[in-house]
């Protein structure tokens, strides 16, 4: 009568163990389903408003005044581009900080003609040159940095920590044809553990780069908000004789 007591008990507590361990894989699987829907939910969103973006290139209060693109990374907008005035700058902001899911801006449009398409086609085999020149920095490989070329202006987009970040910058700014590198990145420290927060507005184009639209590198004020984006903008001049082809 004990040995069956003891059998039974024991089967009991094998079932109680599937039991809890069934909940845990279904408790888990939904984890992993809500971090994927959330994932998922914000590249829809990033890409609703990049297409939104696009398409105010082409509206009637718009066509022919601007060229503008942009880049999103967790609701903030950095505004890419060419508008004829400083008014119409301003305005494209103020629409792309009305659109679902954008929480900061990040104004870097230029006021200046907008650019020709050599120049388009040039701004592409730049971006081509200055991706290659970063693939292969071995110090560079666990980061991903995308890289976007406009009127001969390079923008490196990432998450890295300082030290890479101007590792790449440098890189960048030794491509022959870049007149000018900017940083926006979320700076975090090498073993990730901490994030840049002090709080930023806007960065709007210097003096500087109105004055001088050739040959432009780093010399960078920073300019950061509470989720850790940094952009650097650079304002001194580039040494011709120090870059590659």
């Amino acid at each position: 009568m004990t040995k069956s007591y003891f059998h039974l008990t024991r089967g009991n507590s094998v079932k109680k163990n599937i039991l809890i361990l069934v909940t845990f894989l279904f408790i888990l699987n939904g984890c992993a389903q809500f971090q994927s829907d959330k994932v998922n939910q914000r590249q829809w969103q990033e890409k609703s408003i990049n297409s939104n973006v696009d398409a105010i290139n082409h509206s009637p209060q718009f066509s022919g005044k601007i060229r503008v693109t942009s880049e999103v990374n967790e609701g903030a907008v950095i505004l890419i581009g060419q508008a004829t005035d400083e008014e119409t700058k301003k305005n494209v902001e103020s629409y792309v900080q009305t659109l679902p899911g954008v929480k900061k801006t990040y104004n870097q449009i230029r006021v200046r003609p907008l650019i020709s398409f050599d120049q388009i086609s040039n701004d592409v085999w730049l971006t081509t040159k200055v991706k290659s020149a970063i693939l292969s920095e071995d110090k560079l490989d666990n980061y991903t940095i995308k890289v976007v070329t406009e009127n001969k202006e390079v923008f490196l987009i990432g998450s890295a920590p300082p030290e890479e970040a101007e590792i790449a910058a440098n890189i960048a700014r030794h491509v022959a044809g870049v007149n000018k590198v900017v940083k926006a990145f979320t700076n975090k420290t090498s073993d990730s553990s901490s994030v840049n927060s002090t709080p930023a507005t806007n960065l709007n184009d210097s003096s500087t780069t109105q004055n001088n639209p050739d040959n432009i590198v780093d010399d960078s004020p920073m300019v950061t908000d509470n989720s850790g984006l940094i952009i650097e903008e650079p304002n001194t001049l580039i040494d011709e004789s120090d870059v590659s082809n």
